[in-house]
């Protein structure tokens, strides 16, 4: 998917994380713009699809559990020294 903004939260440290799907589905996360990284800890994620303006909003995609980081399911950890990659398959609405 293209577009999707995905953000990453750590409740032990209290950074969030956050980045944009490109037209690969790929994306990149970081603290102040994407890809400068991610502090180490432990990361509960969420995926908010962009459905257009209000006066004319796009159907969605995928399940509207994603938008909540206690329903999600999404979970990874980053640790000091490592590269993380946190690969994600959605459930369509």
């Amino acid at each position: 998917m293209s577009g999707v903004r995905v953000i990453a939260r750590s409740d032990e440290t209290g950074k969030t994380v956050n980045g944009q799907t490109d037209a690969n589905g790929r994306y990149d996360l970081g603290t102040e713009k994407a890809g400068d990284g991610v502090p180490p800890g432990d990361y509960y994620v969420i995926v908010v699809e962009d459905l257009g303006e209000e006066r004319a909003r796009r159907p969605p995609t995928i399940a509207t559990k994603y938008a909540k980081p206690s329903t999600s399911g999404l979970k990874f950890t980053v640790r000091a020294g490592e590269k993380t990659v946190f690969d994600m398959s959605l459930d369509p609405k």
